[in-house]
């Protein structure tokens, strides 16, 4: 990996430590990073890379110096780097920069951020937030991530270090900042999030989900004295399935079951998963003596027609216990135990 140049002006206050911030994130991304002082006699040109650090303008540096910026590859670094001025125009944007959000500098040169837009609306409160931070002075340095939009209007996820560059008075003179794309990290803790609370088969709630639902509900109606039901679902013959037309037709009658509970429980009420061919219904709502029936036999009915398998008629029954807060039990795992012997019951006397 070619290295990194860091380069900071020598009246610069704070410079070596937002040097320093830099380097360390460049080295977190596996690049080889180090700064120096652009008119250190003894300084090394030689790097593959440069990111200049500076709150001048750099048509004021020598030409030499400038003839290096421009000649230095920077396709190596994995992080964009854009500098703001203090109204917040674009002053640089790097060739990652130009990779990653799809603009070259001639298009965005002296834009606002708000022209720019390259911001997306649910991070557009954030991302003024923490940038009016630098501008006013208040912070000299910042992180964030925040959701961006490329110029083709696809949203990606990068996470910003920023830092401000400020004169002898505390005026912020121009804002630094460094992008890395994260989306595949987000992305990836998103499905790790979804995975722990939902069933994979039927994108149901599961029962890890159902737990934290039903101990919040507990409270609720404890505070206001209402009653809370529990619909334990087991399916009629599901083993059969299984061993007779294997594991693929069995999960398409799981997925197809789901949606027929769903299609039988009011708005408000919650249903999971909990592994094998067990459902659950939380019924939260106006839970009157007969409405825990009423939903019950409306799901029994559901699974009186086959469910269909390339063709191929499949019939699963359901058998239903129910369980009542607080008449039958008074915390989350009692409850939930009570509806599976109420279940078991029914399910043996129909056997």
């Amino acid at each position: 990996m070619p290295a990194v140049t860091l380069v900071t002006c020598a009246a610069l206050p704070d410079g070596d430590e937002d040097a320093a911030v830099l380097v360390e994130a460049l080295s977190r991304a596996g690049v080889a990073a180090r700064w120096q002082v652009w008119n250190d006699p003894a300084a090394d040109w030689s790097a593959d890379l440069v990111v200049v650090r500076s709150p001048w303008d750099y048509t004021d540096a020598p030409e030499e110096f400038l003839q290096w910026t421009r000649s230095v590859p920077n396709l190596a670094n994995p992080a964009s780097v854009i500098e703001w001025s203090a109204d917040l125009r674009v002053k640089r944007w790097s060739r990652q920069a130009e990779a990653l959000f799809g603009w070259s500098f001639e298009e965005v040169r002296g834009r606002s951020l708000q022209e720019l837009g390259f911001v997306h609306p649910d991070s557009i409160d954030v991302v003024a937030g923490l940038v009016a931070e630098l501008a006013e002075g208040r912070e000299r340095r910042n992180r964030m991530l925040a959701r961006n939009l490329t110029r083709d209007g696809r949203g990606i996820w990068c996470e910003w270090y920023s830092s401000a560059f400020c004169d002898a008075d505390g005026r912020t003179l121009s804002i630094l900042a460094m992008a890395e794309d994260v989306t595949a990290r987000v992305e990836t803790l998103e499905q790790l999030q979804q995975a722990a609370v939902h069933d994979a088969l039927t994108g149901l709630p599961n029962r890890n989900s159902l737990a934290l639902r039903l101990e919040h509900a507990i409270r609720r109606v404890t505070r206001t004295g209402e009653r809370l039901a529990l619909l334990f679902i087991d399916l009629d013959r599901f083993k059969k399935v299984n061993d007779t037309l294997g594991h693929a037709a069995g999960d398409e009658v799981l997925r197809q079951s789901a949606a027929r509970i769903r299609a039988c429980v009011r708005d408000g009420d919650s249903l999971a998963r909990l592994g094998g061919d067990e459902f659950v219904v939380l019924l939260e709502n106006d839970v009157s003596p007969d409405v825990p029936g009423i939903i019950g036999e409306r799901i029994r009915k559901a699974f009186e027609s086959p469910f269909d398998w390339h063709g191929t008629d499949v019939r699963c029954g359901a058998s239903i216990g129910v369980s009542l807060y607080p008449d039958h039990a008074g915390d989350p795992a009692t409850l939930l135990a009570s509806a599976d012997e109420a279940m078991y019951r029914v399910k043996n006397a129909a056997e």
